[in-house]
């Protein structure tokens, strides 16, 4: 009999939700979800070998709602680790962003706002106009500005509420051009705070308890 109460008691609780770690994600070097520059192709006289790979400039894109985080829940984005290189001698730590979206639709890279259901997370966006030499006398700017963009630090985590509608997370590189990059990140997510049960949902638990209280009464 106590075994069959504690059973119904979790489901009646199964509502509410638990925070914990989520995963690891791997991000490419050449991964974008800003405009990008129209000569910014593997035929470039820059390009790695890597920019040939198969999905070099996806960037990756994480179905929250899969993975039970939802609107409301308090998400870390932790950097791990990675490296990225520029024309294959400059090596450093890659800059990652993040973007929160309604949808996984991603525009042609020729548009200023790749994602139509893209979400402001309430952080600072990526507003940087950066310009990128064709032939050493020409400059031409690209600019990869967009508002609901996030830096997600070298070190140390960005704790973010996962705002509302918000059903996927884009992470790519923050970058100017990405034919010439090489290498990999890999960024971790973990809930800390699951997000508050809706009205309904606690009438649910309430009343799942009720019901478990009542049954004991009866069978004791």
């Amino acid at each position: 009999m106590k075994t069959f109460l504690f059973v119904a008691l979790i489901f009646a609780l199964s509502g509410i939700g638990i925070g914990g770690p989520i995963g690891n994600f791997g991000v490419s070097a050449g991964s974008s979800f800003l405009e990008q520059s129209a000569n910014d192709d593997c035929s470039f006289i820059t390009a790695t070998a890597q920019c040939s790979s198969p999905g070099f400039y996806s960037p990756t894109i994480i179905d929250l709602n899969a993975l039970n985080v939802h609107p409301g829940d308090l998400l870390a984005i932790t950097y791990i680790s990675g490296f990225m290189c520029y024309y294959s001698l400059v090596c450093t730590d890659p800059t990652v962003g993040g973007i929160f979206s309604s949808s996984s639709t991603l525009l042609n890279s020729t548009n200023l706002n790749r994602l139509p259901g893209g979400i402001s997370s309430g952080l600072p966006g990526v507003t940087t106009t950066t310009y990128f030499s064709l032939d050493g006398t020409t400059v031409m700017p690209v600019d990869n500005t967009n508002p609901n963009a996030f830096l997600i630090p070298l070190l140390g985590s960005v704790n973010v509420v996962v705002p509302s509608q918000t059903q996927f997370l884009f992470l790519g590189i923050l970058d100017s051009f990405f034919a010439d990059n090489s290498g990999n990140a890999t960024v971790s997510l973990s809930i800390e705070a699951a997000s508050v049960p809706e009205p309904a949902t606690c009438l649910m638990v309430l009343a799942g308890i009720g019901a478990v209280a009542l049954l004991r009464r009866r069978l004791a």
